[in-house]
C-alpha cells in the first residue's frame, strides 16, 4: 500500500504496516497535487490532507487523482465556510468537531466522517509531586476578549499559573506539573488543550460540549463545566478535595493511553476508508473548488486567484451555488455592474433557489439599486411561494433592511445561521446566513430594535458570540429599561464571558425587577434554562 500524506500527523502509523509513505509538506498556496506526485515519482493508493494550522495548503486537481482521497478538517469551527465545499473534492472527509460534520454533506459533499484530535503518552507524576495548583496554556490577545477574562478569573480567584508562546515540549512540561487544568474554547469546540491536559495526568475542566462524552466520562475522566460560575464551583471543590482530583485525573490519563492516541485514530480513519462515499467530479468539482476559493477570499487570503475563480463560475451560472459565489466574488471586488446584469438575467429566469433568492437580493442591494432588489426579491422569490406559500411575504418587502429579513427568513429555511470564525463585513462580502443578514438590517436601520432582538437570538445558542451578545443586549437594556428579562440574559453572557462579579450584578438586579413586577416565577423559570446544563446545546 502506498500512502501520501500532505501534512498530518499519521507517518508513523502506516510506516509501521509496511505502506510506502510520502510525507509532503507544501508551504502555505495553491498546489498542483499531481505535479507534486509527479516531482516525487510516487503513485499513491490513498491520499490523506490534513489541515494545518497557521499555513493555508490548498491542493488543486484532487478530484482527478486516480486513487482514494480524504481530507481531515482539524479546525473546522473556524474554517467550514471554505472546508465545507473542499471536502467535495475528496472521497472521504473527517472532523474534530462531531457537531459540525453535518456542514460538509449540506451542499451535497461526502458525509464526514468524526475524527477527534489525540493525545500522547507521558507518564503520570502523582499530584504530591506537582507544584502548581492551578494552571493554563494559552494565547491571550485582545483579539480574544472572552480568554483574558477567563485568564482574569483564573488568577484573581485562584492564583493561577498563566503562560504563552510556549514550545510543544514546554507546554506538556508545564502540564505534567499541573493539577487543575481549566480549559477555554473559542467557539465551544473540543480543543486540543483538552487532550494535552489530559495526557499529562491534569484534571482538565473543559465547556461541555457535543461529543464529550463519547471520548471521556464526565465527573470521572474530565469535569464539564457550563459557564463561569459553573467553572469556579468545580474548582473549588475539587480543590478541597485533592485526593479525589488525582483519582479523576489518573483516570483520564488511563483513557487517553487506551483509545486517544494518534494510532487510535490513524486506524479508525483507515477503517472508515472502504466506506468512503466518493467524491464530485467535473463541472461539480470544478465549481465546489471556487466555492472554496471564494471563501478563503472572503476571510482576506489568496485574492490573485480572483481571475481563476471567476472564469470557473462563470462557465457554470447555470448552477444555482456557483451563480450565487460569483456574485459573492465580485461583491469583494466591487463589480457593481456585472452584479446588475447577472441578477437582471437571474430575476428574469424567475430561479427558485432560496439561497441564490436572499444572495441575489443582497448583492442587488449592495450595488445600490434599490428598484431592481425589489424586481429580484419579487421574481425569485415567486417560485419560492409554491413550497412555502405566504411565507417569503415579498409584497411588504419596500426599504433596504426589508431585503435583509427577507434574506435572512430564506437562511433560516435553509438552517444557515452564521459562518463561525469568519469575520463578516458588510461593506465587501453578501451575508449568507441569518446572522450575517441581520447585521446588515441593523447597519442600515440601527433604531429598529426588533432586528437587534432577532440577531440576539440568533446568536444565543451560538459559542463564541458573547462579545457580540454584550452590546446588543446592552442596547436592549437602555432601550427597555422596566424589562428584568434583558439584565438576565446579560447576566447569562457574563457567566459565558467569566466576568462573574458583573453576571452577578446583572442576575441581582433582573431578580429585583422580576420581584417587583409579581414576576418571580417567571424569573425562577428562565434562570433555571439560561443556567442549568440544559445550556450545553451549543
Amino acid at each position: 500500500m502506498r500512502v501520501c500524506l500532505v501534512d498530518g500527523p499519521f507517518a508513523a502509523f502506516f510506516t509501521a504496516r509496511g505502506c510506502e509513505v510520502l510525507h509532503l509538506v507544501p508551504p502555505s498556496g495553491v498546489h498542483d497535487i499531481a505535479a507534486l506526485l509527479s516531482e516525487h515519482g510516487f503513485s499513491p493508493d490513498i491520499l490523506l490532507h490534513t489541515e494545518t494550522l497557521g499555513r493555508k495548503v490548498i491542493l488543486r486537481g484532487v478530484e482527478n487523482l486516480p486513487c482514494q482521497t480524504a481530507f481531515w478538517s482539524v479546525d473546522t469551527h473556524v474554517n467550514s465556510h471554505w472546508q465545507a465545499p473542499y471536502g467535495a473534492l475528496f472521497d472521504a472527509v473527517f472532523t474534530t468537531q462531531k457537531h459540525l460534520a453535518p456542514l460538509f454533506s449540506r451542499d451535497g459533499g461526502p458525509a464526514a466522517c468524526w475524527l477527534p484530535w489525540f493525545g500522547s503518552v507521558r507518564p503520570f507524576r502523582p499530584f504530591a509531586r506537582r507544584g502548581t495548583a492551578v494552571g493554563f496554556v494559552g494565547r491571550l490577545s485582545e483579539g480574544r476578549p472572552v480568554r483574558g477574562q477567563f485568564a482574569a478569573m483564573l488568577r484573581s480567584r485562584f492564583d493561577a499559573r498563566l503562560a504563552e508562546g510556549l514550545s510543544f515540549a514546554a507546554m506538556q512540561d508545564f502540564y505534567d506539573d499541573t493539577r487543575l487544568a481549566p480549559n477555554e474554547a473559542l467557539f465551544g469546540e473540543i480543543n486540543f488543550r483538552l487532550f494535552e491536559a489530559v495526557s499529562s495526568g491534569s484534571l482538565c475542566f473543559t465547556l461541555r460540549a457535543p461529543g464529550l462524552d463519547d471520548l471521556f466520562r464526565q465527573g470521572r475522566e474530565v469535569v464539564a463545566y457550563d459557564n463561569g460560575f459553573d467553572l469556579a464551583d468545580r474548582m473549588r471543590f475539587y480543590l478541597d478535595r485533592p485526593d479525589q482530583a488525582e483519582t479523576l485525573a489518573r483516570a483520564g490519563h488511563a483513557a487517553v493511553e487506551a483509545g486517544h492516541l494518534a494510532g487510535h485514530r490513524a486506524q479508525a480513519l483507515w477503517a472508515a476508508m472502504p466506506r468512503a462515499p466518493g467524491r464530485a467530479r467535473g463541472e461539480a468539482a470544478e465549481v465546489s473548488f471556487a466555492l472554496a476559493l471564494v471563501g478563503l477570499m472572503e476571510a482576506g487570503l489568496f485574492g490573485y486567484l480572483a481571475r481563476e475563480a471567476e472564469s470557473i463560475l462563470a462557465g457554470a451560472a447555470h448552477i444555482p451555488a456557483a451563480a450565487g459565489g460569483l456574485l459573492r466574488l465580485w461583491r469583494l471586488f466591487g463589480h457593481v455592474d456585472r452584479i446588475r446584469t447577472l441578477c437582471a438575467a437571474l430575476a428574469a429566469r424567475e430561479i427558485g433557489d432560496p439561497l441564490l433568492a436572499a444572495t441575489a437580493s443582497l448583492a442587488i442591494l449592495s450595488a445600490g439599486d434599490l428598484p431592481l432588489a425589489r424586481t429580484v426579491v419579487r421574481l425569485l422569490a415567486r417560485p419560492l411561494d409554491a413550497v412555502a406559500p405566504g411565507r417569503n411575504r415579498r409584497r411588504n418587502v419596500v426599504a433596504p433592511r426589508d431585503i435583509c429579513l427577507f434574506a435572512a427568513g430564506l437562511f433560516r429555511q435553509a438552517g444557515r445561521i452564521m459562518r463561525p470564525g469568519l469575520v463578516f463585513d458588510p461593506d465587501r462580502m453578501i451575508p449568507q446566513t441569518v446572522a450575517e443578514a441581520l447585521i446588515l438590517a441593523h447597519s442600515l436601520d440601527p433604531e429598529d430594535m426588533s432586528i437587534v432582538t432577532a440577531l440576539n437570538a440568533a446568536l444565543e445558542p451560538q459559542r463564541g458570540t458573547e462579545q457580540t451578545r454584550l452590546g446588543l443586549l446592552s442596547s436592549l437594556s437602555l432601550h427597555d429599561p422596566g424589562n428584568w428579562r434583558w439584565p438576565l440574559r446579560l447576566a447569562q453572557v457574563g457567566a459565558r464571558m467569566f466576568r462573574l462579579d458583573e453576571a452577578a450584578q446583572e442576575m441581582a438586579l433582573a431578580c429585583s425587577m422580576a420581584g417587583q413586577a409579581g414576576e418571580g416565577a417567571r424569573y425562577a423559570a428562565m434562570w433555571a434554562r439560561l443556567f442549568s446544563e440544559a445550556e450545553q446545546d451549543v
